[in-house]
């Protein structure tokens, strides 16, 4: 999984990531630093927020994973993806549901 991906989830999911209205941390061209400093608290705990997402988008179902990364990695439409599938819409759109429900819910574990 790319960082691509992991950045078009977090924009999903920004309520349950940030306790802030700033946009956050960890996404590119935000917390620029020179090459020869060191990391940050911050730029630490942005890195262990990415690994968590990214175990946790690792974790869902095989359907749901997949659907997460079409619709927010490959920014298809509902109706893109349910072509490429064979199902539904509703079919879709309750796997896109169910997806960022159980990633909500994992992240909240931590």
């Amino acid at each position: 999984m790319n960082t691509r991906i992991i950045e078009s989830i977090v924009r999903a999911l920004p309520d349950k990531l940030s306790h802030t209205s700033a946009p956050p941390a960890y996404l590119p061209n935000n917390n620029v630093r020179k090459e020869a400093e060191s990391p940050t608290a911050t730029d630490l705990e942005a890195i262990e927020r990415r690994a968590r997402l990214f175990s946790a988008v690792d974790k869902l179902p095989e359907d749901q994973r997949r659907v997460i990364l079409m619709r927010f990695a490959d920014e298809k439409s509902i109706r893109e993806i349910a072509g490429e599938l064979g199902r539904s819409e509703g079919a879709v759109k309750q796997l896109q549901f169910r997806g960022v429900e159980n990633l909500r819910n994992r992240l909240n574990e931590y």
